[in-house]
């Protein structure tokens, strides 16, 4: 019997608000955001000051885990209200169990992500090139931050043009990062299981400039991802994500069924911001299954 769907506490009265970042508020989850402590990868544990924070940031938004402490969400000035609200529409996705037979428990993984702090940065490059940014970088309080311009909103002329939404990809590997690996070790060795099956086919070709196997897993994950929600459709070179030699899902789900198991237990079946269906898709008679020097990589 398939499991019912659960939300995390976040959802319970609809999302929470998108409001100023600044120092001297009352907001606990502000409060919290400023208590974070850099000390996931540093011998000593040290915290980021407030006004730093609002030095990078203007804006702040979260969604909470299910033991009340929120995963944050922060972004410039210059990000689009709609933008940071499709960000934590994706993360309370990500957080919400699949519904299916076996699905993946999110409540543990949701917690551990609180726990160890995770923060959902959204920034342009030229934030990201300023003295304070760099300053924010140094310390490993963030782990992979969004772009703005990689952040598709649904139904947005950049999504009807056939513009590949980035937030999906990037989301899951904080996840997968702060989460996944800390409160749900056995699906990692299930993914990495799968992971291992694709490099021996042949079916996932990685970046060669990845230098750790956390690094390839996450990538591996995220490019199948979005082969099985139609986000790698259009890819002329017929390699999701420049690495993973199937890009529709109908080719998946014969050639690599495990990996499609995986995906079905982790996420809902509405994941995912498929490529517009106006949007012409390359006319491939055979999956790609050469190198992935015809581009992509991380954000493709």
């Amino acid at each position: 019997m398939a499991a019912s769907a659960t939300t995390t506490p976040g959802l319970a009265g609809g999302l929470p608000e998108i409001r100023p970042l600044r120092t001297g508020t009352g907001d606990p989850q502000i409060q919290a955001l400023f208590s974070v402590r850099c000390s996931r990868t540093k011998a000593e544990s040290a915290k980021v000051s407030a006004e730093l924070f609002c030095k990078v940031f203007e804006q702040y938004t979260h969604v909470l885990s299910e033991n009340g402490r929120p995963i944050h969400i922060l972004a410039q000035r210059e990000v689009a209200a709609s933008q940071v609200k499709h960000v934590q529409n994706v993360v309370a996705s990500m957080l919400t169990e699949s519904g299916c037979e076996d699905c993946v428990p999110k409540a543990a993984i949701g917690n551990a992500a609180a726990d160890l702090g995770l923060i959902i940065a959204v920034l342009d490059e030229k934030r990201m090139k300023s003295r304070d940014a760099r300053e924010l970088r140094r310390t490993d309080i963030l782990d992979q931050v969004l772009f703005v311009k990689e952040v598709i909103v649904p139904g947005s002329d950049p999504h009807q043009r056939g513009k590949k939404d980035a937030t999906w990809e990037e989301v899951l590997h904080n996840i997968q990062n702060f989460g996944i690996r800390a409160a749900a070790p056995t699906f990692q060795l299930e993914l990495d299981d799968a992971l291992e099956d694709a490099l021996l086919a042949g079916s996932y070709i990685p970046d060669q400039e990845y230098d750790s196997w956390t690094l390839v897993s996450q990538e591996f994950f995220a490019v199948t991802m979005e082969t099985y929600f139609g986000m790698s459709e259009t890819r002329g070179d017929g390699l999701s994500g420049g690495e993973y030699i199937y890009i529709r899902r109908a080719d998946m789900e014969v050639a690599d069924p495990k990996t499609c198991g995986l995906i079905r237990r982790f996420f809902k079946p509405d994941s995912g911001l498929p490529i517009a269906p106006n949007v012409r898709r390359p006319n491939l008679a055979h999956p790609a299954r050469g190198s992935n020097d015809a581009g992509g990589g991380i954000h493709d």
